[in-house]
């Protein structure tokens, strides 16, 4: 993208990407002045991503997911917005002049039949069902130790705790999980390269 101007860009399954947030640091500058020059000629300009949801543990896959938690709420009252309403709703609900828009599969006019289908085609696997047909970025990676269906049966069970505490007269806030589960795991994590910078 470096040395390019162009007034359209569209990024398909951004969450994909290796090095993604490379390449659209490198994309941006190269619409920047191309948009300026379409609108006067008032011509088309923009920033398109399309996507499936990855593995939120993916670097490609958070980069994703915070883009779209920066991005405003498409509402189909925009239709009815004029362009400067639009800039205003941007202004105030956007930090990235994204507007992030989603549908579900009955918005696209599918029903339940459908839906069942299609998870018989998947083969009833849940990471890939909620990934290809939900749109949601799964809990759960390709190489995790927990499947995605245990881990929703065991977010049923989790219970989230806020807590303070005063350390040198400053407040600390932070969060417990707790799981109230009639079966017992031992989970042992390893949260340390083994480079002794740290405390963990």
């Amino acid at each position: 993208m470096r040395g390019l101007t162009v007034p359209i860009v569209w990024f398909d399954e951004f969450a994909f990407i290796e090095y993604v947030d490379e390449l659209y640091t490198a994309a941006s500058p190269a619409v920047s002045q191309a948009s300026i020059n379409a609108k006067k000629a008032g011509a088309p300009t923009f920033k398109l991503i399309s996507t499936t949801p990855n593995n939120i543990d993916s670097h490609s896959g958070k980069y994703t997911k915070e883009m779209i938690n920066s991005a405003a709420t498409f509402s189909e009252l925009m239709y009815d917005m004029t362009p400067a309403e639009i800039e205003d709703y941007m202004e105030k609900e956007s930090t990235n002049n994204f507007i992030h828009i989603e549908f579900s599969y009955r918005q696209l006019g599918r029903d339940d039949k459908w839906f069942k289908k299609q998870c018989r085609d998947l083969n009833n696997d849940m990471l890939k069902i909620k990934r290809e047909i939900l749109l949601e970025f799964t809990k759960a990676s390709d190489t995790a130790v927990f499947t995605e269906a245990q881990l929703d049966v065991l977010e049923q069970y989790s219970k989230d705790t806020e807590h303070s505490i005063i350390v040198h007269g400053r407040p600390i806030h932070f969060l417990t999980s707790e799981i109230d589960y009639p079966k017992s795991y031992i989970i042992g994590v390893d949260v340390s390269g083994g480079l002794a910078r740290d405390f963990s």
